[in-house]
């Protein structure tokens, strides 16, 4: 993304040679002249650079996190970081070339457990969001969707700690006896996220 006035950019870094990312996708501000980083985040987990606020004193990204990918935010000029109250799940920047109207209002697209792809706008002033298309049809409701339960496992040879998800059905006794459903990390180069599976509330159904 490239700044209001033209003078930066914010982009998305994580070459094994880049010691300052630590080797992980990271999100820094480039400045085009002297070629200098100013990193953003400096996390372990895959991040991806969104865009600048209308002023552009702030930037945007996205981070996957266990599975989840959430929406983030910080200063240019240093601070705290703000994770969005966005729904759980995964949630995407939208817009081009930015996510970001004039009056500061951001478009994302969510996908999640109960609900597929649709899109949203962000109202940063009132922090709240408003739902524009709605993918579920025929009289379907989110309501009878299946949560999905983050759970984690340990690897074969012990050395690193897996996600998975579990998917147990909503008219089932919670005693251990009833089948559920579960989509482990996937791998080595995929993840399976907390977005919505078509298959998994059949899936669910039919096991209960």
């Amino acid at each position: 993304a490239v700044s209001p006035d033209g003078k930066t950019l914010l982009v998305t870094s994580g070459a094994a040679h880049d010691h300052a990312s630590g080797g992980y996708d990271n999100v820094a501000v480039l400045d085009i002249a002297s070629r200098h980083l100013t990193w953003i985040t400096r996390g372990r987990w895959e991040m991806q650079a969104g865009g600048f606020s209308p002023d552009g004193k702030r930037v945007y990204w996205t981070a996957d996190v266990d599975g989840r990918q959430s929406i983030y935010s910080r200063a240019v000029a240093g601070g705290p970081i703000d994770r969005l109250p966005v729904p759980d799940g995964v949630n995407g920047l939208g817009g081009s070339p930015t996510p970001l109207s004039r009056d500061g209002k951001l478009l994302y697209a969510h996908s999640g457990a109960t609900s597929p792809n649709a899109l949203y706008v962000y109202n940063g002033k009132t922090r709240q969001s408003e739902q524009l298309t709605q993918a579920l049809v025929g009289g379907v409701s989110a309501s009878s969707m299946v949560q999905a339960t983050l759970v984690h496992y340990p690897s074969r040879d012990g050395k690193f700690t897996l996600s998975a998800w579990a998917y147990v059905p909503n008219n089932i006794i919670r005693n251990a006896s009833y089948p559920a459903t579960v989509y482990i990390h996937g791998g080595p180069a995929s993840q399976f996220m907390a977005r919505f599976h078509r298959l998994i509330p059949s899936t669910c159904h039919e096991g209960s």
